[in-house]
């Protein structure tokens, strides 16, 4: 995250519940000052990967759907994004291999450091 913002990327947190605890969440691990959003499915009344998802973040970020990236660790999650029009990243930590049927990733990395360097080549 520290990468990103150093970037000048716009960074944001997209959850599925109340953005409280993703603030909480960020603020306790010293992440919070990366952060410029913090996103929720709750807002647009479906989860992902619903493509209305991805669509509503890129407006929340002030960002064009094919500019905007998910880094995420669920290779469905990552279709979603990429079914919605925007780039993925994904990181291989929780899955090994994404699966034959969802849409590739523009980016894999075996940890986050990876996929953002491998997002920001792009």
């Amino acid at each position: 995250m520290r990468k990103l913002s150093e970037a000048g990327i716009t960074v944001g947190c997209l959850t599925v519940g109340d953005p409280e605890n993703t603030r909480s969440f960020l603020a306790g691990a010293g992440l919070e000052s990366y952060v410029d959003e913090v996103v929720t499915s709750d807002s647009v009344g479906v989860w992902k990967p619903a493509p209305e998802v991805y669509h509503h973040s890129a407006k929340a970020l002030n960002c064009e759907i094919d500019r905007m990236a998910l880094v995420a660790v669920h290779a469905w999650d990552c279709h979603g994004a990429k079914k919605a029009g925007a780039l993925a990243g994904w990181c291989s930590r929780l899955e090994g291999e994404p699966g034959e049927v969802f849409l590739p990733a523009d980016v894999r990395g075996e940890d986050l450091i990876d996929v953002v360097d491998g997002l920001l080549a792009l």
